[in-house]
């Protein structure tokens, strides 16, 4: 898993933590790079969240483990689909209800665009539908909350885990009707293609999604 410290847009203040499970203590395989550039995506915007994806490029290259690997970026045309059941990842608060410290994952289904545009849902709120998808659950209970955000929502499809969404926003934690929203990888997998094909052509390192 990965494991992301540092401030803002200043590449110089950022790490990155790979094959880490738990995030009071340093990890037998675990790698620590630090952070060349911070790709962002020029029409991100800080108030509505749009385009809400960036790269990270590495110092130095990755090793992959028996505790490093890839993940799978899903094709142009392979989105989510309603009801799929999908797990998000991340060190984010808990509320108690488990260890803090320790990376946690909870399996989430995929809620589709017209529920979650509902008035009593998200309704205007949810402004994006073309780029983020809502991922929980009606009554809540279950979701990503305050730490989680930039964490992967993976699915399986044939036997092959694919980034399917990155924890974007939501309001509150775990509320009825106000499940998490997560930037929808695939509608972005041209973008990525482009910016790491740049990056090749400068002889840069490979970047990591986040």
């Amino acid at each position: 898993m990965l494991f992301i410290r540092g401030y803002k847009n200043d590449s110089s203040l950022w790490t990155v933590s790979v094959g880490k499970y738990r995030r009071d203590r340093v990890e037998v395989g675990q790698v620590t790079a630090q952070v060349k550039q911070i790709i962002t995506h020029a029409q991100y915007d800080t108030r509505t969240v749009a385009n809400d994806i960036a790269l990270v490029v590495l110092t130095t290259p990755l090793t992959f483990s028996n505790v490093i690997g890839p993940i799978c970026l899903p094709g142009a045309s392979q989105g989510v689909n309603e009801g799929e059941i999908c797990l998000l990842a991340g060190w984010g608060s808990t509320r108690g209800t488990s260890d803090q410290n320790a990376l946690n994952q909870v399996a989430l289904p995929i809620i589709s665009d017209s529920t979650c545009a509902q008035p009593d849902w998200y309704g205007l709120d949810f402004s994006q539908p073309d780029t983020t998808f809502c991922a929980g659950y009606e009554a809540g209970l279950k979701d990503g909350c305050t730490g989680d955000s930039g964490g992967p929502l993976i699915c399986l499809r044939n036997n092959t885990w694919y980034m399917q969404g990155i924890s974007s926003w939501g309001y509150g934690c775990a509320e009825h009707k106000w499940p998490g929203i997560y930037t929808e990888v695939n509608k972005y997998t041209a973008w990525i293609q482009d910016e790491v094909r740049k990056l090749r052509n400068n002889c840069a390192a490979s970047p990591i999604v986040g």
